[in-house]
């Protein structure tokens, strides 16, 4: 249930087109309005390894609590932001980058508490079970949302929306409140602690895969939901809904990926899912107008798009956690997600800094058909995912004979 509390204002910023739609309204250009969708990704790239330090010393379920009340806070004040006049795009900007940081404290504090009462055998399925749960309430929430705003987005109705994720903040408050910790010291000082995760080969190339993977393959979505509104003038309503058929997509990419994790270790999950994120984006070449079947075939893509993307994190976080030594767990989490986070985080920083730079030619034509922008950077993540393919030897589960975990009895 703290999960499900907290997810839908995570869910809301980082994949769904809520605030990209809020902040073009306020007058933000698409460099913001990308930048946006990055702001949890960069903060838990940079911090964290120091929340992840804290939570040992002050204990995992006070970070959590505070980093909670606090995220709270900061979506009332992105709900306020139009009420402040010329320093609107400011507020939001600031506002929404320390809900950024809340997360990080929240993130870094929450896997390590799992760990303590999850089994190493049940991880995959438990993840799945998980995310299929709070996904399914996020889901929901946007899918509503996406009716309930009409055609045309009024700022009323998204700060409404907007508030009502905010206050879902404290139910994880409440539940994480009730929930028992043993609290823990570090066990090693910060140098030794460097110096063990260093030493950890396995983690640190596995870590290096995943950023190289996750900053090609990790913007496409938000970029597709600029496209459809920019270029193909696609209703706001469609475009909020078709963000909540990509979440569609996620929910059940968790709830299938547990399970192929859980049958056939995370092998076979990520070759699929390194492969189908390059053909993903070579599809998007082919969508140029906003017919019906044109629309039909995109939705089609970010909802398959979210299916791999939830299939490949259930493997990302059971191997993450298999790699990471009982004696510096916490840190060696926090390291591999890190770099992990840098990923996510970068690719979107860098598609909002192009498509608000113009370093990109509006147009250009290829067998006489034309391409705009948004195609050449679905072009660059096609080809870009495909070649770094050869990293896949960096990924520990595909260079070592893996024993599939325990079943469960009836399983």
């Amino acid at each position: 249930m703290a999960s499900c509390w907290g997810a839908v204002a995570q869910v809301m910023i980082n994949d769904s087109s809520v605030i990209i739609i809020y902040a073009t309204l306020l007058g933000a250009g698409e460099m913001i309005s990308v930048m946006t969708s990055s702001l949890q990704y960069l903060s838990l790239c940079f911090l964290m390894i120091p929340f992840a330090y804290l939570a040992e010393r002050i204990g995992k379920k006070r970070q959590i609590l505070c980093a909670s009340a606090l995220g709270c806070l900061m979506l009332l004040g992105t709900a306020a932001a139009p009420w402040c006049g010329q320093y609107a795009q400011a507020v939001l900007m600031c506002t929404l980058s320390i809900f950024a940081v809340t997360i990080s404290g929240y993130l870094s504090a929450w896997f390590p508490l799992l760990d303590a009462i999850v089994p190493p055998e049940r991880t995959g399925l438990f993840f799945g079970r998980l995310r299929f749960a709070w996904q399914t309430v996020a889901m929901v929430f946007i899918f509503i949302s996406g009716w309930a705003i009409g055609k045309h987005a009024s700022i009323g109705a998204l700060q409404i929306i907007i508030v009502l994720a905010g206050l879902g903040m404290l139910g994880r408050f409440w539940y994480v409140n009730d929930m028992l910790e043993e609290k823990t010291r570090p066990k090693m000082p910060w140098p030794t602690v460097w110096r063990d995760i260093v030493a950890n080969r396995p983690l640190t190339g596995f870590s290096v895969y995943l950023f190289c993977l996750y900053a090609l393959a990790n913007a496409t979505v938000p970029v597709v939901f600029i496209f459809a509104k920019k270029h193909l003038l696609l209703a706001d309503n469609v475009i909020v809904i078709s963000s909540a058929c990509s979440m569609g997509g996620l929910l059940c990419g968790y709830l299938f990926g547990g399970w192929a994790v859980h049958r056939h270790g995370v092998k076979p999950v990520f070759l699929t899912a390194h492969l189908v994120f390059g053909v993903l984006n070579l599809l998007l070449l082919t969508i140029h107008s906003n017919s019906f079947w044109t629309v039909f075939v995109l939705i089609g893509v970010i909802t398959a798009y979210g299916f791999f993307l939830a299939f490949a994190s259930i493997a990302v976080s059971s191997e993450m956690m298999a790699l990471s030594p009982v004696n510096n767990k916490a840190m060696s989490i926090a390291f591999c997600y890190s770099l992990y986070a840098a990923g996510l985080g970068f690719s979107r920083l860098i598609a909002s800094v192009i498509l608000g730079s113009g370093i990109l030619a509006a147009e250009w034509q290829c067998g006489g058909i034309t391409f705009t922008k948004y195609h050449t950077l679905f072009l660059f993540y096609g080809c870009g995912t495909i070649a770094i393919s050869v990293l896949l030897v960096l990924v520990p589960a595909l260079t070592r004979d893996m024993q599939r975990l325990p079943q469960e009895v009836g399983v």
